[in-house]
């Protein structure tokens, strides 16, 4: 480890990276001349990404050739030999835990979620749910280790619960569920766990590093898939949950008929006193306070209505909160009504604060 030098071997994984970029620069090269026919500075942008894409790469994958690597292996050589082999498993949950946590694939894929999910899933939920699920199935590999636990074992019961579970999840879920499978087996879980793996099957008297030490990888592809289907079948029992309740829990109904431009205020503080949201809709009419008239022609104003249903011991403060707001105890200021409501479907409480319209 010590003879390794910063650039040593970089001419190679610099023409690996050119390997690997270059046809698809082709491809595009040829969908351009035929298909695309995007304008000149889209070209040069490509360009200067894919260069910069380029660099990139081969600087991160040559820090983790030079680095990581080697410091994995020495690693597990050292712990291979300690006394009590069983403290493997609990400092493997760690580090699974850690590298997951940084690698940045399954960053972007948490991220991704949260956005399209328009935040109903938060993205430390999904990261905490991947990194957990790597750090358990890391500890489950040092086992594997430690005791000589074929492979066979775990990934077999493992993909046929996996399997299983798929009649139970949402489609949504299975299909976010295998691409964090395929993330969680980045850069960092490839060097440094794979490498610590096999140095720990090296330093243990009676393992093979083959055999023992690799098949770490499919344990770490594994573990998501199970958890975050886990997840997915716990969102959807408290969505339901939250649905049953809603539908038994008494609601009513507020309508405000307010002047034009005043159900976007009426809607955010009804919202702070308690409201979960709203809908504005518009019409015409005309009280005794609003009689206006061109040339002897009545004029009726616009209005907008705000639709509001609340739980039942919610409505009074919403009501007044709606009544200060749209001051409602002006004359021709609007008016504010509740009606009962017997049955609702389809209402769930939302999690955070804000509010829908």
């Amino acid at each position: 480890m010590n003879g390794i030098t910063v650039w040593d071997g970089f001419g190679h994984t610099l023409l690996g990276i050119i390997e690997a970029l270059a046809p698809l620069l082709v491809l595009f090269i040829i969908f351009q001349l035929t298909v695309l026919k995007l304008p000149r500075s889209y070209i040069f942008n490509l360009l200067k990404g894919s260069l910069l894409a380029l660099v990139g790469l081969a600087l991160f994958l040559q820090g983790v050739h030079i680095g990581f690597f080697p410091a994995g292996q020495a690693i597990g050589e050292i712990l291979g030999s300690i006394r009590f082999q069983w403290l493997l498993i609990p400092f493997g949950f760690m580090m699974g835990f850690l590298a997951t946590w940084g690698e940045p694939a399954v960053r972007i894929l948490s991220e991704q979620v949260e956005e399209a999910s328009a935040g109903s899933i938060r993205k430390m939920i999904v990261l905490y749910t991947i990194a957990g699920g790597v750090a358990l199935f890391i500890a489950l590999g040092m086992a594997k280790i430690v005791y000589g636990i074929p492979l066979i074992w775990i990934v077999i019961p493992g993909y046929l619960l996996a399997i299983g579970m798929l009649w139970f999840s949402d489609k949504s879920v299975i299909a976010v569920a295998f691409d964090a499978g395929g993330v969680a087996t980045g850069p960092m879980a490839v060097t440094f766990l794979m490498a610590m793996a096999v140095g720990i099957a090296s330093g243990i008297e009676g393992r093979d590093p083959v055999i023992d030490g690799f098949g770490l990888i499919a344990l770490i592809a594994l573990a998501p898939i199970l958890t975050i289907m886990v997840l997915g079948l716990i969102i959807r029992v408290k969505t339901r949950r939250k649905e049953e309740n809603a539908t038994m829990a008494d609601k009513s109904l507020i309508v405000s008929i307010v002047r034009k431009g005043w159900g976007d205020k009426i809607l955010q503080n009804s919202c702070k006193a308690g409201a979960e949201g709203g809908t504005i809709m518009f019409g015409r009419g005309a009280g005794v306070h609003e009689k206006q008239t061109i040339m002897g022609i009545p004029i009726e104003p616009e209005k907008e209505i705000v639709l509001t249903v609340t739980n039942a011991d919610e409505t009074d403060a919403i009501l007044e909160e709606i009544v200060r707001s749209a001051e409602l105890g002006k004359p021709g200021a609007g008016i504010a009504f509740v009606i009962p409501v017997e049955k609702v479907v389809g209402v769930v409480h939302r999690s955070d604060e804000t509010c829908t319209i």
